[in-house]
């Protein structure tokens, strides 16, 4: 498995559940979209109806541009993305309409 802090590494999906407040998560992208590198919209998962959580698309870091889904699970977020706009089509095709779990 390619290393994921490697810079040159891109992978088409990344999940991850991490310990911070969904707040928390969103403000470490509140400087890139005052600067226009990102957009944030509201965003609901078909078969999560209840959990509205936050689109992310553009600049997720210095190196890479993608989509991230990021959504709040409890005392956690759970965050959902692709590191390319290539695989983009694929995670709104086939990984965002079929992803389910438990609030």
């Amino acid at each position: 498995v390619p290393n994921v802090a490697a810079q040159e590494n891109s992978f088409a999906l990344r999940v991850e559940l991490v310990r911070n407040s969904y707040d928390s998560v969103l403000t470490t992208f509140r400087s890139s979209l005052q600067q226009g590198k990102v957009t944030i919209s509201p965003y609901t998962l078909p078969k999560v109806p209840n959990t509205v959580g936050s689109r992310i698309d553009g600049q997720l870091t210095q190196q890479k541009q993608g989509t991230m889904i990021v959504l709040p699970l409890r005392d956690m977020t759970l965050k959902i993305w692709t590191e390319s706009n290539d695989f983009k089509a694929d995670l709104e095709t086939h990984i965002l309409p079929n992803l389910q779990f438990q609030p």
